[in-house]
């Protein structure tokens, strides 16, 4: 019976952990060698499907006030719903409308759930599309750990957004230090 009492007592530590974990995220990417521009306005499309609308809620605002600090206006392009009615405009209408020289996308590329159907893991692929080249400068695979239920929506979409600035900081598109 102690042994027993020692094993739960055992994963119920693991479960607490687990559920105050920060998350953690990985990217990995892959810059077109003659692009040495950096982001200026940029339309992202960001649709990262099971993260869920309060992640969504989170991500987006901190993203584009890191993006803005650095120099780079951003705007989020309308996308439609699984079961939308109404179709969304082109993003090639949204990008001149915004009058937009990139497009940043991070769209959902995979993941796994856990048994409860929370998100485990989450890939994204990220794209930058370059307007004036016509072409596709800088690619991105995103894998992310949310993170346990303890910890705030809020401090999971950092973990993401760090990530992403990171990589971008990396890859010379985006200045290091946000200008004051």
């Amino acid at each position: 019976m102690p042994m027993r009492k020692l094993w739960l007592g055992l994963a119920g530590l693991a479960l607490l952990v687990s559920a105050g974990c920060a998350g953690k995220a990985n990217v990995q990417t892959r810059k077109r060698a003659d692009f040495d521009k950096k982001l200026d306005r940029v339309l992202i499309v960001f649709a990262p499907e099971r993260l869920g609308d309060d992640f969504v809620v989170a991500f987006r605002p901190r993203f584009a006030k890191q993006l803005q600090s650095r120099g780079v206006e951003s705007q989020y392009a309308i996308v439609e719903g699984e079961l939308t009615l109404e179709t969304a405009p082109s993003l090639s209408e949204q990008a001149k409308e915004f009058q937009a020289t990139s497009i940043l996308s991070l769209l959902a590329a995979g993941g796994t759930l856990n048994s409860n159907g929370s998100v485990a893991t989450a890939r994204l692929n990220g794209k930058l599309m370059d307007l004036g080249l016509r072409k596709l400068v800088w690619r991105a695979d995103i894998e992310y750990t949310p993170g346990g239920t303890l910890v705030s929506v809020e401090e999971r979409a950092d973990v993401l957004v760090r990530a992403i600035l990171d990589a971008l900081v990396a890859d010379g598109l985006i200045s290091e230090q946000p200008k004051a």
